[in-house]
């Protein structure tokens, strides 16, 4: 009886991609939800902190070239996952203490004054608080890299899950 060979090459090719898809959609949206879990501006109560918590998306519309982007557009996720001022990354923060109005697009008078002291900093603001204004002195914020974060924290469970998606899918 003569051997036959079956070539299924391009059939295991087929299931292995739809599985790697099905898989990137999974894991992006898993890395998705653990930004937003992850996101501390939201403990601050501040309007802007609820925004950045829901805008965090993940965009899989480049699935079938295995590409996949999780983040936000808004400038605060910036500051989220780098800090800002004195606790920048890498030092690329503004120096020293200065006056914030909390509703975030009205900054201290005359462009932001850099104060010497948290003190002084802390005086102009309970004037602008005497004038009705929400402000507060900062030096600036933590990083909290919510998204560095949150794929540390998905990493070892979304490789279990391809070996898992593509056993299903190809088989052993």
């Amino acid at each position: 009886m003569p051997m036959q060979f079956i070539d299924n090459s391009i059939k295991i090719q087929g299931a292995i991609n739809d599985a790697t898809k099905a898989w990137l959609i999974e894991a992006a949206n898993e890395v998705k939800s653990h930004a937003q879990r992850n996101c501390k501006m939201i403990e601050e109560g501040s309007e802007i902190g609820k925004q950045l918590k829901g805008s965090y998306k993940a965009d899989i519309r480049e699935v079938d070239s295995g590409k996949a982007y999780i983040g936000t557009d808004m400038e605060a996720g910036y500051w989220e996952e780098f800090g800002t001022g004195s606790f920048a990354e890498k030092g690329n923060g503004r120096r020293g203490w200065w006056v914030y109005v909390k509703d975030g697009t009205e900054h201290a008078p005359n462009g932001g004054i850099t104060y010497a002291s948290r003190e002084e900093a802390e005086g102009i603001a309970a004037g602008m608080r005497a004038q009705g204004m929400d402000a507060y002195a900062t030096n600036g914020r933590e990083p909290n890299h919510t998204l560095q974060n949150a794929f540390i924290q998905t990493t070892p469970k979304a490789e279990t899950r391809l070996a898992q998606i593509l056993q299903e899918g190809v088989g052993e």
